[in-house]
C-alpha cells in the first residue's frame, strides 16, 4: 500500500505531546471541559484530543504486533490539505530496521466494520505496516460476512 504523502512542518519529541494529551484528558475529567484540546508545538497549534492521540497515550507508542517503537511525532498535513491550507496535525513515526520512517496508527482491535466499538477499550497502537496487513484480513472477513459466508 502506498504511504500517504505529507508536508512536514517539524518534529516533536514524544514526551511533550503525550503530556499535552494527558493534560487534556485531565481537564475534561476534572473540569468537565467539552472543547477539543489543542497544544502549540514549534509555533503550530494542533489537536491533541482525538481517540488516536488518546490511544497513543493510554496504550503506548510501541506496535502491539511487531514491537517497533515510535521515535517521534511530526507536525504534518497531507498534500491535499496543504493546497487547501487545512490545519496541521500530529503523526507518530518510528524507524524500522532498514532505517525507513514508519507511520504509526491507532487500530480498532475488532474492526468497526465487524462490530467493534469506536472506544479506547477497543483500540491499540500499531505501526502502519502491521495495521495495513491486518486490514487485508479484516477486509476479507467483511466481504465473507456480506456474502453470508460468516455469521
Amino acid at each position: 500500500m502506498d504511504m500517504p504523502k505529507y508536508v512536514r512542518h517539524s518534529l516533536v519529541d514524544i514526551e511533550p505531546v503525550l503530556a499535552a494529551v494527558s493534560k487534556g484528558l485531565e481537564d475534561r475529567l476534572l473540569y468537565q471541559k467539552k472543547e477539543k484540546t489543542k497544544a502549540v508545538f514549534n509555533g503550530q497549534t494542533v489537536g491533541v484530543h482525538s481517540l488516536r492521540m488518546q490511544t497513543f497515550f493510554v496504550r503506548g507508542t510501541t506496535c502491539k504486533c511487531c514491537g517497533l517503537k515510535a521515535t517521534h511525532f511530526a507536525i504534518e498535513r497531507s498534500l491535499a490539505d496543504e493546497r487547501n491550507n487545512v490545519n496541521y496535525h500530529l503523526n507518530l513515526w518510528g524507524i524500522n530496521a532498514a532505517g525507513e520512517e514508519v507511520l504509526f496508527t491507532h487500530d480498532h482491535i475488532l474492526a468497526r466494520a465487524l462490530g467493534g466499538r469506536d472506544h479506547i477499550d477497543n483500540c491499540q497502537t500499531m505501526c502502519g505496516t502491521c495495521n495495513w496487513e491486518k486490514g487485508i484480513v479484516e477486509g476479507e472477513l467483511v466481504k465473507a460476512r456480506k456474502e453470508k459466508m460468516l455469521p
